[in-house]
């Protein structure tokens, strides 16, 4: 049985009515359009496998069919810039889908997130910008004790902070992204008796210049009272440079004490550098009370002082077939070759 929605916008000088056809049932698994025009809506635009689109269930943004979203439900966003944030932290199961991850923006400019993710959410050729920079702000993406995620072939950027937050997940994937950020540019977090697990593969994780704080690219954090993660780093470009003096070191992979992470890094490219200044760059940081195992990769590190870290903490790292300096390593580093 059809249903018709019909729902009205009252704005200050007039009103917009959106009407929500007939085609949108009650069940799950529809498909949503969002545009930003009626004329770029031109389903031959999508790969095959992706069809059919039903061009009546369209929207002029994703917050306008929100409310009508069923578990499951799908939501392809035509080209264009959409400024709105966007939380599915309560539905189960969406899927974001962008036509191009350069041509689908979704930007964010209040104290917020521009998306929160829900139970087996998963983004798709998204560009999600947050440039909101003052106090109190929030990440671009964030996923908070969530199960199932994916983001694939996305551009996340946050303008001075942190683009992409992960919180108490079980088996997330990433894929093929691109994490823009400044301070602690990339931050899992385990906490509660929790147990997390993660895959990201072909991802670039960079953090750009930020003189105020070095912080990380990538940061794994903990509170001591988590059962730890799962990490899987696979084929990534993981850097973290300023190309000025900082005012704290540089670090590309950094572990907070006793997490209990296991993190396996295998064909990865890890740069940490400071150029002046009286700091420095550390490629990766173990920390004790985690286990890393890292094969195939390499650890380049710039600065100029002799003082400088490829690798190192008091936690357990093994290494294989890994190009880094040895000279500027520490901790406890087990040769695996």
């Amino acid at each position: 049985m059809c249903l018709k929605i019909t729902y009205i916008y009252i704005m200050i000088i007039s009103a917009l009515l959106l009407c929500i056809p007939a085609s949108a049932n009650l069940d799950s698994n529809h498909t949503w359009v969002v545009s930003k025009k009626s004329s770029t809506c031109d389903p031959n635009l999508w790969h095959p496998t992706e069809y059919p689109l039903n061009l009546s269930n369209s929207a002029p943004g994703v917050n306008d069919i929100l409310p009508y979203l069923q578990d499951g439900d799908q939501i392809y966003i035509f080209p264009g810039t959409y400024t709105e944030k966007i939380d599915l932290s309560n539905k189960t199961g969406i899927k974001l889908i962008g036509l191009n991850s350069k041509a689908c923006k979704i930007v964010n400019a209040e104290q917020d997130c521009a998306i929160k993710l829900g139970n087996e959410c998963e983004l798709h050729r998204l560009s999600i910008l947050n440039t909101y920079t003052m106090s109190g702000w929030k990440p671009t993406v964030s996923c908070d004790n969530k199960e199932n995620i994916k983001i694939v072939d996305c551009i996340i950027e946050h303008k001075k902070h942190t683009a992409l937050q992960l919180i108490n997940c079980s088996n997330a994937v990433l894929t093929d992204n691109v994490i823009l950020g400044q301070e602690n540019n990339f931050i899992i977090k385990t906490s509660d008796s929790h147990f997390g697990s993660y895959l990201i593969r072909g991802c670039h994780i960079i953090a750009k210049d930020y003189n105020i704080c070095g912080s990380s690219a990538l940061q794994l954090v903990g509170d001591n009272t988590g059962l730890g993660a799962q990490i899987s780093l696979e084929s990534c470009f993981i850097r973290n440079q300023y190309s000025q003096a900082g005012m704290r070191d540089a670090t590309a992979i950094q572990s907070t004490v006793n997490n209990n992470y296991i993190v396996n890094i295998s064909k990865c490219n890890i740069f940490a550098g400071v150029k002046g200044g009286s700091y420095t760059g550390r490629g990766v940081v173990c920390n004790s009370g985690n286990t890393f195992h890292i094969s195939g990769s390499s650890v380049d590190i710039q600065s100029d002082l002799l003082t400088r870290y490829s690798i190192s903490g008091l936690g357990t790292c093994y290494v294989s077939n890994t190009a880094f300096d040895p000279n500027i390593a520490t901790g406890t580093i087990i040769y695996t070759d």
